[in-house]
């Protein structure tokens, strides 16, 4: 009987050594975890664009090696995708049917990460394809894909978050009348 309460209580030692260190492991991810997504206060780059800001200028080598100047002189609009992005799949192997529709603005869209050969087939030729994530900082976009349409002087008409190729349609028809 006594050595069965030794064997009892010797258990019992480890089941609450392993539940402290578990509890341990948890409260320091968890801490880990809060420390990342704390708060902090906004800035110009982490707020974002509004209307009526000027967008910044830039200037990138796009898939092919061309180079792409972003300066005042002509609408344009401006499509933040992701590789991942299940909706920018959506919307990519429709890019040529929009882009005749819009034809009277200038188009650029911006990727991050490698271009894929697949991807650049969607594009029109005549469409940069960009692979920058400064660009996309720079610009305060944080989800994807996000339509950003700019006047000829580059004052932001809309920044936008798009849900759909619907909604992209949707969207730039809106903004086809400002």
């Amino acid at each position: 009987m006594e050595q069965a309460l030794i064997v009892s209580n010797v258990g019992l030692w480890i089941v609450v050594s392993v539940h402290f260190f578990l509890y341990h492991r948890f409260a320091k991810q968890l801490g880990g975890f809060l420390q990342k997504v704390r708060l902090e206060p906004p800035n110009e780059q982490k707020r974002g664009l509004h209307i009526g800001d000027r967008a910044p200028e830039f200037r990138v080598l796009d898939h092919v090696g061309r180079e792409v100047v972003l300066e005042a002189g002509q609408k344009v609009m401006l499509l933040f995708t992701l590789s991942k992005c299940e909706i920018c799949k959506e919307i990519f192997p429709h890019l040529k049917e929009v882009r005749t529709q819009y034809a009277d603005k200038r188009w650029i869209v911006i990727t991050e990460g490698e271009v894929d050969d697949e991807k650049a087939a969607y594009v029109p030729t005549d469409v940069p394809l960009l692979s920058s994530s400064e660009i996309r900082k720079n610009y305060g976009i944080k989800y994807v894909p996000a339509l950003v349409l700019l006047d000829q002087n580059l004052r932001v008409i809309a920044n936008d978050r798009v849900f759909s190729y619907h909604d992209l349609l949707k969207r730039l028809e809106l903004y086809d009348k400002k």
